[in-house]
């Protein structure tokens, strides 16, 4: 199965947001361990080293995002998806941005916590505690 994880439950395990840090660990988890092909969008990288750089290390969030590339590929997108982002009816350009690196990979669905962001996605979004009761411990 392949998923597409949405920065923000990357953002959530590494700055521990609360409450939704624990869900987020045990995703990435078990993207770890199991018959998983997990996928992050290009753009996701820069945008989680800006934002988690803000309160922690930037050494040290660029070594946590090596690690994650050790389990996690980055979708590899074209031109023609970026266009194709721009067709989508989805107001957040940075949202319609996810989905068509989620579509570019052939993902199955898009792990978030947000899923009214991707109501219009072409790929679906699910949530973490639900990809974990099907999938998870």
């Amino acid at each position: 199965m392949k998923v597409l994880l949405d920065p923000n439950m990357i953002l959530d395990h590494l700055l521990e947001r609360e409450p939704f840090a624990e869900d987020s660990r045990k995703v990435i988890e078990c993207l770890q361990n199991k018959p998983f092909h997990g996928y992050i969008a290009w753009q996701s990288i820069s945008n989680i080293h800006s934002m988690a750089s803000m309160s922690a290390n930037s050494a040290q969030v660029r070594e946590v995002l090596k690690d994650l590339l050790k389990f996690l590929t980055v979708a590899s997108v074209s031109h023609e998806d970026l266009e194709a982002a721009f067709r989508f009816p989805i107001d957040d350009f940075e949202d319609a941005m996810q989905a068509a690196a989620a579509l570019a990979c052939k993902a199955e669905c898009i792990l978030t916590r947000e899923l009214n962001a991707y109501q219009n996605s072409p790929v679906p979004a699910i949530l973490p505690g639900e990809f974990l009761s099907l999938f998870g411990r």
